[in-house]
């Protein structure tokens, strides 16, 4: 898992195509968690998780949402932003397409070009 960056350096669409809802284990987001990134606030340099007590301070301010999106939304958001997969509650599946913008100045996975380094 590659540190995120403190600037907007990604963007992720996702493509609904069914309909999602909490029961079908829609997207959780943490609205706003794209403004002060998640550096140093995950479990290990291994492990892509946020620390519970980071989480727990943050749902004291605005807790996670689960929006019921109809089929063909289109979802838009900063892969900074906060999200987890949720538990699908029902015998049907939960289907969407993610595309991910990366800013071309990003040459590998964690790896930044001379231009940024500079």
């Amino acid at each position: 898992m590659f540190p995120h960056l403190d600037f907007p350096f990604a963007y992720v669409v996702n493509v609904l195509l069914v309909d999602a809802s909490p029961k079908n284990g829609a997207t959780e987001v943490w609205l706003g968690t794209h403004h002060w990134g998640n550096n140093g606030l995950k479990e290990s340099p291994e492990n892509p998780w946020i620390r519970s007590e980071a989480l727990e301070e943050r749902r004291k301010v605005i807790p996670p949402i689960q929006a019921s999106v109809p089929k063909g939304s289109l979802i838009i958001r900063d892969l900074r932003l906060w999200h987890a997969g949720i538990p699908n509650q029902t015998d049907e599946p939960r289907i969407m397409l993610s595309m991910v913008k990366i800013m071309v100045l990003i040459v590998n996975v964690g790896t930044l070009s001379t231009m940024v380094q500079q």
